[in-house]
């Protein structure tokens, strides 16, 4: 579901280029969605000018796995959606996103 998720947001990024911060923050609300244990993570810049994805933050009392896991979806969908929206990655570096509370 979430793979298909993410083929959405590419597609709309596609469809539309001037759209591709609509395209990242519906990227983002997916992925606190599917979470609802992840509270936020960090995207940093490497040496090489890649991204690293940094300080992900998930409630107390979760396995080790289940980070991972969290972790592995973070990536894949920031990759997705940077190869196809290349503007993206200046936009993530250097960026913290947090779940909002109310």
């Amino acid at each position: 579901m979430a793979r298909r998720r993410r083929q959405e947001v590419v597609r709309y990024a596609q469809q539309r280029p001037q759209f591709h911060l609509e395209a990242l923050r519906l990227l983002i609300d997916t992925l606190f969605a599917r979470f609802p244990e992840l509270s936020g993570f960090s995207v940093r810049g490497c040496d090489d000018g890649g991204l690293f994805v940094d300080h992900v933050g998930v409630s107390p009392g979760f396995p080790a796995d289940y980070y991972e896991e969290i972790f592995r979806e973070i990536v894949a969908a920031l990759a997705e959606l940077v190869a196809e929206e290349t503007e993206v990655d200046e936009i993530l570096r250097g960026r913290t996103f947090a779940r909002i509370l109310h």
